[in-house]
């Protein structure tokens, strides 16, 4: 399967189209735009040459945990010889590692099954994910879309990187062992990542509750004060009370005589 394939239809030839494929594409299009600004446009990557294979390994960064990146690594290869004649890797099958979690627990042993992981990162891998089925979350076993691998192929169609003739100034040998030092196991990157991720919660959670208090205390402070004075249009007004006006009866006046 080449890149493109897996992006047109990662279930591959002959199978039914994805479901919502074009909201996939629109979808990832913009956080990888967003990725972009967030990261000054800037995907750190390096390039790599087999004797007919090509190798490119990006630092796919998290869209969740700032300074945090995934190990994503493509595979470039032959499957005619025609096709090593040609300036594009465009016709070239793509094998893939990457150490996302939604990619170890979900779809490493699909593409394993169908030759399509790298063999050479089998040791950065979590060998259940290699060797036992997704049965929860990928129970029919079929590839799809994992996003650090869409992100690879914006990133290589961004740097014109299917282009052979970029890679003669920017690729070094291949040599396995460069792996040793450059990628994290992907049990120790997802171990790192659910760390961060429970910081962060718990950082939240703090400045919820500092701001809750904050916003707790400015309300005790804007009680409004209610007045001691009764309203002036009762009968007593403060500690003033209106007097009495008596009726004097005609009886109080019979001691004068005309």
């Amino acid at each position: 399967m080449t890149f493109d394939e897996y992006i047109k239809n990662p279930a591959g030839k002959g199978a039914s189209i994805i479901t919502n494929r074009q909201m996939y594409h629109a979808m990832y299009q913009k956080q990888f735009d967003e990725l972009l600004v967030k990261e000054n446009g800037l995907i750190m990557y390096n390039l790599y040459v087999g004797s007919d294979d090509y190798y490119i390994h990006l630092k796919i960064p998290s869209e969740i945990s700032k300074n945090f990146y995934y190990d994503t690594v493509i595979r470039f290869y032959p499957t005619k010889s025609t096709v090593k004649m040609e300036k594009t890797l465009k016709n070239y099958d793509i094998q893939v590692y990457s150490n996302d979690a939604n990619f170890v627990f979900t779809y490493c042993y699909a593409f394993n099954s169908r030759k399509m992981f790298i063999k050479d990162l089998s040791s950065k891998m979590s060998e259940l994910a290699l060797k036992q089925k997704a049965k929860i979350k990928n129970p029919r076993n079929e590839l799809g879309y994992v996003k650090s691998i869409f992100f690879a192929y914006l990133e290589i169609k961004r740097g014109d990187l299917f282009t052979k003739s970029r890679w003669e100034t920017l690729a070094k040998k291949y040599n396995k062992n460069v792996w040793n030092q450059t990628v994290e196991h992907a049990d120790d990157k997802i171990r790192k990542a659910n760390e961060l991720i429970n910081a962060d919660r718990k950082t939240r959670k703090r400045l919820d509750n500092k701001e809750k208090n904050q916003s707790d205390k400015f309300k005790k402070l804007s009680v409004p004060i209610t007045s001691k004075f009764k309203s002036p249009n009762q009968k007593e007004f403060g500690h003033f009370k209106k007097p009495k006006i008596e009726k004097i009866s005609d009886n109080k006046f019979a001691h004068f005589k005309k």
